[in-house]
């Protein structure tokens, strides 16, 4: 019943088209709305719903988000609210990292003791030499990322650093 509840808000519209749906831009027709605006929380409750359901944490698999919206996740996140003044990751010693969808977009993030920054990547633009990456298909990263699962490739642990101090909470 929740597996059904969740893909029902989803398909009902309550969660929002990415931003690539609305022209780039939150004024075109159909965005911008009241349920765009929500749409990281009803979506990451959506998925604490299924997740619950199914007893475990959740694989990109296991979502019923497209590429297009799971990217679009990862990239609020990423630019929306962790580049804001107290959420995103943090470190004494200043370094460089990159986000990476599988076939897809990538992101480059300066952390250092302030709040990141971040840059949109396209797909081919390639990665600067020597940074650390976490990479995966867009629906793991979204779930990794907001700390709700997920299966990425992660070999020098950004995810376990940026947990706590990249939570976002409601």
């Amino acid at each position: 019943m929740l597996k059904l509840l969740a893909r029902t808000v989803a398909s009902a519209g309550l969660i929002a088209l990415p931003l690539s749906a609305c022209g780039g831009s939150s004024s075109s027709s159909g965005c911008g709305s009241p349920a765009d605006d929500a749409s990281p929380a009803v979506t990451v409750h959506a998925l604490d719903a299924l997740s619950a359901l199914e007893g475990r944490p959740l694989v990109g698999d296991d979502v019923w988000l497209s590429e297009a919206l799971a990217a679009d996740g990862v990239d609020e996140l990423l630019i929306g609210f962790w580049q804001r003044r107290t959420k995103g990751p943090r470190s004494k010693a200043a370094y460089t990292a990159t986000v990476v969808v599988t076939d897809g977009p990538a992101w480059v993030l300066d952390i250092s003791d302030q709040s990141p920054v971040t840059r949109r990547r396209e797909p081919g633009d390639g990665i600067p030499a020597g940074v650390r990456t976490v990479g995966g298909s867009a629906g793991d990263l979204y779930l990794a990322l907001w700390n709700r699962g997920g299966t990425v490739d992660d070999a020098t642990g950004l995810l376990a650093q940026w947990r706590e101090p990249g939570a976002v909470t409601w």
